[in-house]
């Protein structure tokens, strides 16, 4: 079982490659005016270094803040699109983990602050036609 964690609320941008209770694969950039360009292209190079692919996938992590808006939103407008895309994904919404076993403890279940969101009619990024 495969998960990744994804932190974009700071300058530096982590992308972690997770399976069980190890950190098989990381990347780690600094923040810039691209920075939503070069973290779906970092996310593409860790999968393919590890012979991976998005649909290998089980388990998506994401640091939701408190941190910059923008870096905050690129994470989380990703990981929104690929539950969308793939609704057996595990999503979990986790604020500034202070180490790895943070983010272990959730995907063993364990008791940890998390937030997780249910869509009843699917999440809309367009206006309702009237």
């Amino acid at each position: 079982m495969y998960s990744l964690y994804l932190d974009t609320t700071t300058k530096e941008i982590r992308i972690l490659l997770i399976k069980n209770d190890n950190i098989v694969s990381e990347k780690q950039f600094a923040s810039n005016d691209n920075s939503e360009n070069q973290f779906i292209g970092q996310i593409d190079k860790l999968l393919k270094e590890n012979k991976l692919g998005i649909d290998d996938i089980d388990n998506l992590i994401v640091n939701v803040g408190p941190g910059g808006f923008t870096g905050t939103r690129i994470s989380v407008a990703f990981a929104n699109a690929l539950k969308l895309a793939r609704p057996e994904l595990k999503l979990f919404g986790i604020s500034n983990p202070e180490s790895p076993k943070e983010i272990f403890d959730i995907l063993k279940g364990r008791q940890v602050d998390i937030l997780s969101a249910t869509y009843y009619s699917g999440p809309s990024i367009t206006r309702p036609n009237r």
